[in-house]
C-alpha cells in the first residue's frame, strides 16, 4: 500500500511540474516584439495577445504586414492580405 500511496505522489507531482513548466515558457509581449525585429521587421506595434498567440503589426520591405506569434514556440506567420478585417 506504501509504495502505491507514493507512486500516485510521484506522477501527481510530476504532472504538475509539467504544467509549471508549460506555464513557464510563455513569451511575453516584449519577448514577441523582440523576436519579430530579429525576424527582420521594423516599426513593430500593436503586440496584443490573443489567447496563445500574439497579434502584431510591423513593416517589411517597405510594406505593412499582419503577423500571428505563437505564444509559446514564437512561430511568425504573415496573415493573407485581406484575409482578416479586424486590423481595419
Amino acid at each position: 500500500m506504501k509504495h502505491f500511496l507514493i507512486s500516485k505522489l510521484v506522477v501527481a507531482g510530476l504532472g504538475l511540474s509539467a504544467i509549471g513548466v508549460a506555464a513557464a515558457t510563455d513569451l511575453t509581449p516584449d519577448q514577441v516584439k523582440a523576436r519579430i525585429e530579429a525576424a527582420g521587421y521594423t516599426n513593430v506595434q500593436i503586440v496584443r495577445r490573443e489567447g496563445t498567440r500574439f497579434d502584431a503589426k510591423a513593416i517589411k520591405s517597405g510594406k505593412q504586414v499582419f503577423l500571428d506569434v505563437d505564444g509559446k514556440t514564437g512561430a511568425i506567420t504573415p496573415e493573407e492580405a485581406g484575409k482578416d478585417e479586424k486590423h481595419g
